[in-house]
């Protein structure tokens, strides 16, 4: 975990990467392996990106990650909990954006016919 945030670091002073953040949280859970934490990224990643309330930079994930019927719901209820948690300390990655002026002018235009 220290060696991919000391990756995140070398690749920015590399100018591998346009921006640099200034905040992390880091999960850490147990029996954890490689396919888990593909899944978690992947999921975390849609979610955030699903939410519009930041530009998601992330180059790549691992979409085809394969797991058991069990290792999905275990992961599923991982992310429930970290959703919790990053809500909790006033991070609001996975929350929905509220509607875009654009969205809500088409709103204001519905016609209703009784």
């Amino acid at each position: 975990m220290q060696l991919r945030l000391k990756q995140h670091k070398q690749d920015y002073n590399a100018n591998k990467e346009d921006f640099y953040w200034t905040h992390a949280l880091v999960f850490t859970g147990r029996d954890l392996n490689k396919a888990k934490i593909r899944f978690l990224e992947n999921e975390l990643i849609k979610d955030a990106i699903d939410a519009k309330r930041y530009n998601v930079l992330t180059k790549s994930s691992y979409g085809k990650t394969i797991l058991k019927e069990s290792e999905i719901a275990e992961m599923q209820e991982f992310i429930s909990n970290i959703k919790i948690l990053v809500s909790t300390l006033g991070y609001n990655v996975f929350k929905k954006n509220a509607l875009t002026n654009e969205e809500k002018k088409n709103i204001d235009n519905l016609y209703f016919i009784k």
